[in-house]
């Protein structure tokens, strides 16, 4: 039976190297946050005298969306997250997950790429971008519901042309802090 024993190595190259980590894991999440930790004396002395501004986080708002969009012969899943201004710009991302497509079953999922405008009861979004095997459509969607939560309904602008398509689902408006 082999027995190995571990390479040992001296306590001061273990404390620095733990520090390290210490210090590089506690960079990496300032950063996440927007803040940094100072490198050397001369930055310390920099950021005490105020030569250094670390931004107040601001207040960020995202619908959720999730549901159906259907047409004659298409079915669709979709979850979609909107970033929104405080103007009511809103950007963001549709995940399609196809159900039936042209009459026939399908099943593959896709992601459309949105912007456009939303109110407290209705949202106007218009698709931008598409992987393959979606077309961008432009949506209407009615809100209904309070201001944090609801369900939705709408239609939308098709790739034949028509405002032929139907969706509906539920949405959820988060508060986020944001650096």
């Amino acid at each position: 039976m082999w027995h190995f024993e571990p390479v040992r190595r001296s306590t001061k190259h273990r404390d620095t190297g733990s520090v390290w980590r210490q210090t590089r894991a506690l960079r990496v999440c300032l950063r996440k946050q927007g803040l940094r930790l100072p490198r050397n004396k001369h930055q310390d002395e920099a950021d005490i005298a105020g030569q250094e501004h670390i931004p107040e986080p601001e207040k960020r708002r995202v619908l959720l969306l999730s549901g159906r969009w259907s047409m004659p012969e298409n079915d669709f899943k979709f979850t979609a997250t909107l970033n929104l201004s405080s103007g009511g710009a809103a950007e963001g991302a549709i995940h399609w997950y196809a159900r039936i497509v042209w009459g026939k079953h399908q099943n593959y999922s896709g992601i459309e790429k949105v912007r456009g405008q939303v109110t407290d009861t209705s949202a106007e979004l218009a698709g931008y971008q598409a992987d393959p095997l979606l077309s961008t459509d432009r949506y209407k969607l009615q809100l209904t519901g309070d201001a944090g939560s609801g369900t939705f309904r709408g239609i939308s602008r098709t790739c034949v042309g028509d405002w032929s398509g139907r969706t509906w689902g539920t949405y959820m408006i988060l508060e986020r802090w944001h650096q």
